[in-house]
């Protein structure tokens, strides 16, 4: 039996693979993507509603099939505020996942980051630690999260702070303290994303960044 999955983050760099992945899998036959401005796609799986996320009521009866994916994600610099940033990162999720929930999804996926913890004193990390936590309290029938590291890909947009890391990654990435925060592609998030949530026999399964090359 095929899968329908829902997309959210469909623009982004982990997003656009997940999409392309998702459509190239024979255990999906649909991909909705939620997404506040439409991508070229002529792949006939690809649905794409162009939506408010600051109106759910607009949208959430979308919100439906086998698997959320969700990979939404900034920067406080992109942001341009913490608030802004707890508005993508943490309160949209959640709204997205509340929504699955009643509308009877019964899994959800997770893009989230290396070192999240609600109690980190990482602005950044705390938000993703917090949006974990909280998808745990929901009980969906599987939730899969991974944690990856700096993820190096096409953004569609030049960040001189990232290129210098992952040139210093690439030079140190033999160091054990190192090996922990290497960097990974974003085709390689989004297959690790989709292979853990098609071979989630745990009901909460947390990857780590060195268990998601496979």
């Amino acid at each position: 039996m095929t899968k329908q999955a829902v997309v959210v983050g469909a623009t982004g760099a982990v997003g656009k693979e997940l999409v392309k992945q998702l459509c190239q899998h024979p255990d999906f036959s649909l991909v909705v993507c939620l997404v506040r401005h439409k991508f070229d796609c002529d792949d006939t799986r690809v649905i794409q509603h162009q939506v408010d996320f600051e109106q759910p009521q607009q949208w959430q009866h979308l919100v439906e099939g086998d698997v959320v994916f969700c990979a939404l994600g900034s920067t406080i610099k992109k942001a341009g505020s913490k608030t802004a940033l707890q508005k993508i990162d943490l309160e949209l999720p959640l709204t997205i996942a509340n929504i699955a929930k009643k509308n009877d999804v019964p899994s959800f996926a997770l893009v989230s980051s290396t070192g999240a913890n609600a109690q980190s004193k990482s602005f950044y990390l705390s938000l993703k630690g917090k949006l974990e936590q909280q998808l745990t309290a929901l009980n969906f029938s599987t939730l899969t999260i991974v944690r990856p590291s700096l993820i190096v890909g096409d953004r569609g947009e030049f960040r001189l702070g990232e290129e210098i890391a992952v040139a210093v990654l690439k030079v140190l990435k033999h160091l054990p303290i190192i090996k922990r925060y290497r960097a990974i592609t974003d085709a390689e998030v989004a297959k690790a994303l989709i292979y853990f949530y098609l071979n989630n026999k745990d009901k909460i399964m947390t990857k780590q960044l060195d268990e998601l090359f496979v």
